[in-house]
């Protein structure tokens, strides 16, 4: 019998070899069930019921092309190999295995809605260097998911968007990254939480930094963290969220580059919020 293996969905990246090693010895275990199947079948005499070996092999290729059904996830295929086991197996209720015009007709079906099927599954195939940022939930390093856990599901998803060739969609995951850190900034500065726009915020917080003694490295600090975040703000927050923009793989990249460079900075120095 079949050895089931992970189910294969669209919610997962597969490796070449997984195809090759795995799937595709199901889907030979498959289609060899099934022709195995027909071409026994058609072998029997007209009106006299096939011994007992016969009839387990028969069955034994069924379950067979079942289970690796199930497990190719084709939903259509499926139920015409239970109706084909209603007719021959008596674990389902079926009389003695005899040559039987419905048996053939649906053993036919079943192959031609398998092609059928097989032609509607289509795979996007991803690079080893994009499929090492998908579904990374420490994308940008320990330090960086300790510091800012909230932000922890849009690097992730910044990751997977790039890996999945979504590179719009990754720049406004990233903006939406920073989120926590700038919220953050704000509360180890004392500026109320309220639910208003970056440049206010940002405002507030260079006023704060302002009233800081002029020398110091926490000033210094402060000053460089607002710069950039004035800068995310007008170059890719503001064009992206209000879809005034639209970026290539390219450019992607290097605001990746540049979120992660600026959020393991803050990490040193600033934690997340309560």
């Amino acid at each position: 019998m079949l050895a089931l293996a992970q189910p294969l969905t669209l919610q997962r990246i597969v490796r070449l070899w997984d195809m090759l090693n795995l799937y595709a010895k199901i889907f030979v275990s498959l289609q060899s069930s099934l022709i195995n199947f027909r071409d026994t079948f058609d072998n029997l005499k007209e009106g006299v019921p096939a011994d007992e070996e016969t009839r387990k092999r028969l069955i034994g290729w069924l379950k067979d092309a079942q289970a690796a059904s199930y497990e190719l996830n084709l939903i259509a295929t499926i139920p015409w190999i239970v109706r084909l086991r209603r007719l021959i197996d008596p674990e389902m209720g079926a009389p003695a295995v005899v040559v039987d015009p419905e048996v053939r007709l649906v053993i036919r079906e079943v192959l031609m809605v398998l092609e059928d099927e097989l032609c509607s599954h289509v795979f996007l195939h991803v690079t080893l260097d994009q499929a090492r940022r998908y579904e990374q939930v420490e994308l940008f390093g320990k330090d960086v998911h300790a510091a800012f856990s909230r932000s922890a599901f849009d690097i992730s998803e910044a990751g997977s968007c790039l890996a999945l060739d979504r590179p719009t969609a990754a720049v406004f995951h990233l903006m939406c990254a920073l989120e926590t850190p700038l919220e953050s900034l704000a509360h180890q500065l004392g500026v109320p939480l309220t639910q208003k726009p970056w440049g206010t915020i940002l405002a507030d917080i260079e006023d704060k930094v302002a009233s800081l003694p002029a020398k110091g490295a926490d000033k210094d600090f402060y000053s460089r963290v607002v710069l950039e975040f004035r800068f995310f703000k007008d170059a890719w927050r503001n064009p992206v969220a209000h879809a005034k923009a639209h970026y290539c793989e390219r450019e992607a990249m290097l605001i990746f580059d540049h979120v992660r460079a600026f959020m393991v900075q803050l990490a040193t120095k600033i934690r997340q919020c309560p």
